[in-house]
């Protein structure tokens, strides 16, 4: 005996239909602006007297490069902005999640740094990244096609997060095993550093816990982004998540000797207590949030 479907009232169809042209009407919006904001999938963003060039492989298909064309921009420009003029000119940077390369050439060539390692363990991303360094002429980059954690390790990539060029998080495996390579930050022995930028979705503790001798002898500024991908500031429930997310971190961070501002409702700057020009100019960019 076949079950009798229940009949939508008039409203529900109405409202149903109108959300199908609502997606319909976006999906159409995106193709246009692909269509009239790249050429051969590359986006040309202007900034600061430069044209920056972001190849977008498959922008209808992955939220991150969706961003960038909707935009037309670099994501998370006014953070972006902020850190290029903290950053002292000729120094060293380190990017963690660099991905296809936007926190990592806007950085590097803003900043004008004498060197930044970028690390990024999805091979595809990586493939990008390196690809859009060369668009933009910058060789002062040095990339490494793995992960920073809190010793070296093997990890994985979870399967449920792993786009081609999105971001991925990276389970650590026991043993050893998995096929991304996973080193610290102390394990590089590096004499200076000036910026630590973080977007790892959600390995920040890990990053940070290999990197103590490192932040306790450069005491460089540290930039964490937590991992959300959605349009504006996230709905109370996921922002207090974020913030439950970050309290390990925030810890370390304070036990290092360093004093956190948030910027965004998810991306937050630290300053050596030590470093006090460093932490006004720091209150002066960013209007005395803490």
């Amino acid at each position: 005996m076949n079950e009798q479907q229940p009949q939508q009232t008039p409203e529900i169809q109405r409202k149903t239909e109108g959300q199908d042209d609502r997606l319909m009407l976006r999906e159409v919006l995106i193709h246009l602006k692909c269509l009239t904001r790249l050429e051969n999938n590359v986006l040309t963003i202007p900034f600061n007297g430069r044209l920056y060039k972001l190849k977008l492989p498959t922008p209808t298909q992955d939220a991150s490069q969706l961003a960038f064309v909707d935009s037309g921009t670099f994501k998370d420009l006014p953070v972006l902005i902020t850190l290029s003029k903290l950053i002292a000119h000729n120094g060293v940077i380190v990017d963690v999640g660099a991905h296809i390369g936007n926190s990592t050439i806007f950085l590097t060539t803003q900043c004008n740094a004498a060197m930044t390692l970028a690390f990024e363990p999805t091979d595809l991303s990586c493939t990008v990244l390196r690809e859009n360094l060369a668009l933009n002429g910058v060789s002062n980059v040095k990339v490494y096609n793995f992960a920073l954690g809190e010793a070296i390790s093997r990890g994985c990539m979870l399967e449920q997060q792993l786009n081609l060029v999105d971001s991925a998080r990276i389970r650590i495996m026991p043993g050893k095993q998995g096929p991304v390579d996973i080193v610290s930050l102390d394990s590089l022995n590096l004499d200076k550093l000036d910026l630590l930028n973080i977007d790892v979705e959600g390995m920040q503790l890990d990053v940070l816990k290999g990197a103590k001798q490192t932040l306790k002898s450069a005491k460089p500024a540290v930039c964490i982004r937590l991992p959300y991908t959605g349009r504006g500031n996230p709905p109370k429930e996921l922002a207090d998540m974020l913030n439950r997310e970050l309290t390990q971190p925030k810890r370390l961070l304070t036990e290092y000797g360093y004093r956190i501002t948030q910027v965004t409702a998810t991306q937050y700057i630290a300053i050596h207590g030590e470093d006090k020009e460093l932490s006004d100019k720091l209150s002066s960019l960013t209007g005395g949030l803490s």
